[in-house]
């Protein structure tokens, strides 16, 4: 924490290696390199929604780096989607759609504490979004609905119980 880039980086880095460590040890994962892919998307998108959860403390903020922190997470789900998965239609369309909505969103107005918050909890729910998207991607219908159906439950719980 009291450097906030390295802590990001390192939290990033944590969360990549959540996906990669169990790759590793299971001997049946049919494409080795998507996941590697997946873990990195996972890892950027980590960093991103760490570095927005840094400036949520800040007095002021720029407009233009925060846009850019909630654009990363979605574009690089939707550009992963697109380029890396045996089957991107239709996960990819959604993806680039998520990521068009959540920048139009967020695109004007000022940026304050509670501002960034919305971001950050729809940035980690959209976690859920990921995860469903990337199942839906490789065939994996049954999981990905399952995935996908858990997050207005995770909706209504971050209601209350604030997520970052």
């Amino acid at each position: 924490k009291r450097t906030p880039l390295l802590g990001a980086i390192n939290m990033g880095g944590l969360r990549a290696m959540n996906l990669l460590v169990p790759a590793i040890w299971i001997d049946r994962i049919p494409d080795q390199q998507l996941v590697i892919i997946a873990a990195a998307g996972y890892g950027i998108y980590i960093l991103s929604v760490t570095l927005l959860g840094i400036l949520e403390d800040a007095p002021r903020v720029q407009r233009r780096t925060v846009l850019g922190l909630v654009s990363i997470p979605p574009v690089t789900v939707a550009l992963i989607l697109s380029g890396a998965t045996p089957n991107p239609w239709p996960a990819a369309a959604i993806g680039f759609l998520l990521a068009g909505w959540l920048v139009w969103r967020h695109r004007a107005g000022e940026w304050d504490q509670g501002r960034i918050r919305g971001a950050m909890m729809w940035l980690l729910l959209g976690t859920m979004i990921y995860t469903g998207l990337l199942a839906l991607a490789c065939g994996r219908w049954p999981e990905a609905l399952a995935i996908l159906a858990m997050i207005l439950p995770a909706r209504l719980i971050a209601r209350t119980i604030a997520l970052t």
